[in-house]
């Protein structure tokens, strides 16, 4: 489609402009792929092993980077969105396709999870035709939006007519004592969040605690943003998750990372000659918060767009001693001399 087309335009045009893939920035480390982090098979977070891994309760996460502009993905998001409107794609989840960058950075997360809630919707209670008006303004923006200030204007001038007739007739319909019932509108789903809490416990094996100090500041570096320059800067990741049976987010976010020092605390050399603060566990607790509202699409792609990884457990022990080389040169500086 022509929109389509203007929108790849527009794109490479910005993108230009503003140079993303390469910056003042380039230097400092942003996400590196590991593959699958496996925290449920391959970290200390419990210290009586189950008798099968395969029974354990968890939550994966897919992480994405944003490596193009907000602008760039507002053209494309529009375009999808009229392509859809057009040709009524069939696909559930078609509706939330360009919402985001979908640019996977490599890393895939699986963390224990134990939480007592199954399903969640809340709700806020229907709007009141009352607003009528404020709905009116509503309008107007996304037409505004759409097709310009002049068709936003005529339908803000339709919308708030509407609602000073309708509020006119039940004013002289109805008296102005009791409670008075009005028709009302749906609006929204609250969006939903998960919390994830899990120990990384270093006092079982004299190596656990580098790996572990390694995957905390990894988590840690990702959902940080990047400042480029002094205009631009690059977001945190985000993630695509999926707890088996129970939920999947098309896209969330990391809304708080905290990791507690438990137990004791001493002063460790790491293979790298740097010295950190070790407790005898680290507390990991993450929230997670939606940033699509919950929907049937969302909600019936439950277990139908499992998350998986082609690499084998041997390929991801590999990668994640390496990824923890790269982070303990990272750490001492090497990589950015």
């Amino acid at each position: 489609m022509e929109f389509q087309k203007l929108a790849n335009q527009v794109g490479k045009a910005v993108n230009k402009a503003i140079g993303l893939k390469g910056s003042a920035g380039a230097n400092i480390w942003n996400a590196t792929d590991m593959g699958t982090i496996d925290v449920v098979e391959n970290y200390r977070w419990t210290l009586s092993p189950p008798k099968s891994f395969d029974e354990v309760p968890y939550i994966t996460l897919v992480e994405y980077e944003v490596d193009e502009s907000s602008i760039v993905t507002q053209f494309s998001y529009y375009a999808s969105a009229v392509s859809n409107a057009v040709t009524r794609d069939t696909d559930m989840l078609s509706p939330y396709e360009n919402l985001f960058p979908r640019t996977k950075t490599g890393n895939i997360y699986k963390f224990p999870y134990f939480s007592d809630v199954n399903f969640e919707v809340n709700t806020p209670v229907w709007q009141s035709l009352d607003t009528l008006g404020d709905l009116g303004n509503a309008g107007k923006s996304l037409i505004g939006t759409l097709f310009g200030k002049g068709a936003a204007e005529t339908a803000g001038n339709i919308g708030s007519t509407i609602g000073n007739i309708g509020m006119g007739a039940m004013a002289a319909a109805y008296p102005k004592i009791g409670i008075m019932d009005r028709p009302r509108l749906w609006q929204s789903h609250d969006f939903r969040t998960i919390n994830i809490k899990f120990p990384l416990f270093n006092t079982y094996d004299v190596n656990d605690w580098e790996k572990n100090r390694g995957l905390c500041w990894m988590l840690t570096n990702a959902n940080l943003y990047l400042k480029r320059d002094f205009i631009t800067s690059i977001p945190p990741v985000y993630y695509e998750l999926e707890i088996p049976g129970q939920h999947y987010s098309y896209a969330s976010c990391v809304t708080n990372l905290t990791i507690y020092n438990r137990g004791n605390m001493r002063m460790l050399q790491s293979g790298n000659g740097k010295s950190s603060v070790v407790p005898d566990a680290y507390e990991v607790n993450l929230t997670l918060t939606d940033m699509v509202m919950p929907s049937k699409n969302l909600f019936q792609s439950i277990d139908n767009n499992i998350i998986q990884s082609s690499d084998t457990k041997e390929k991801n022990k590999q990668k994640i001693d390496n990824g923890s080389k790269i982070i303990e040169e990272l750490q001492s500086g090497a990589m950015l001399a």
